[in-house]
């Protein structure tokens, strides 16, 4: 029989109906979550994919990737705002594919969680056998070893991200941003966010905004659309 042991930290959140359960506050919020779209990258995620091979074999910073993708997709929103909806719906899953491309190369290149040996993020692409092989609890074999580093990658950012739509919530209240946001705003404040990481800048967790603002604004398009107006003032 297995002992399981729920953790409690003693703080207690209780509900109208009398339920108790421990304090959530700083864990993250994963009903939040874009969850759809974060399952095609999860499934997307390939070391081995045609757009992330060329920037391993590459002995390059790996930063003007990361602008080339997102060129790609403000040139077709550029299109889209004079384009028919046929026209629009295409271009809608161009752009979309960019910044799938876009948080790929970010999570392979640049993200590194604490469970991870840190480099001196300089730009360069992770070496992922070498830098497991130094792990003893890892097994040799590269293939095993990929897939473990894809997995702690991936899953150590949606927890990541999760913690910071629980502070987005508790600013704006939940699901703000899924009222609407234009697109360019997203693409603005995450080339923004990724400049001031690049630039070594710890007055935010700029690696998570970034992120933030990709996957939301994947989300908008695919629910929202393209076009979304500002408020005139």
């Amino acid at each position: 029989m297995n002992n399981y042991t729920v953790k409690d930290s003693g703080d207690r959140r209780e509900f109208a109906s009398g339920a108790v359960r421990d304090m959530q506050k700083g864990k993250g919020r994963c009903d939040l979550l874009p969850l759809a779209e974060l399952a095609t990258l999860i499934d997307n995620m390939d070391i081995n994919s045609d757009y992330i091979q060329p920037i391993i074999s590459s002995d390059g910073l790996t930063e003007s990737w990361i602008f080339r993708h997102f060129n790609n997709a403000i040139n077709a929103l550029n299109v889209a705002k004079d384009s028919d909806n046929k026209t629009i719906e295409k271009i809608s899953y161009e752009i979309v594919d960019s910044l799938y491309i876009v948080l790929e190369i970010f999570l392979i290149c640049f993200y590194t969680p604490e469970c991870h040996l840190k480099n001196n993020f300089n730009g360069k692409i992770h070496i992922w056998s070498t830098l497991y092989e130094a792990l003893s609890d890892i097994p040799a074999d590269n293939d095993v070893a990929i897939k473990y580093q894809t997995n702690n990658v991936v899953y150590s950012a949606i927890l990541d991200l999760a913690r910071y739509f629980e502070a987005e919530a508790s600013k704006y209240g939940d699901n703000n941003w899924r009222k609407g946001i234009p697109i360019n705003v997203f693409i603005d404040s995450a080339i923004r966010h990724f400049c001031k990481l690049m630039r070594g800048e710890t007055d935010e967790p700029h690696d998570i905004a970034f992120m933030w603002n990709v996957i939301c604004c994947i989300w908008t398009i695919n629910n929202l659309g393209l076009i979304i107006q500002e408020k005139q003032k």
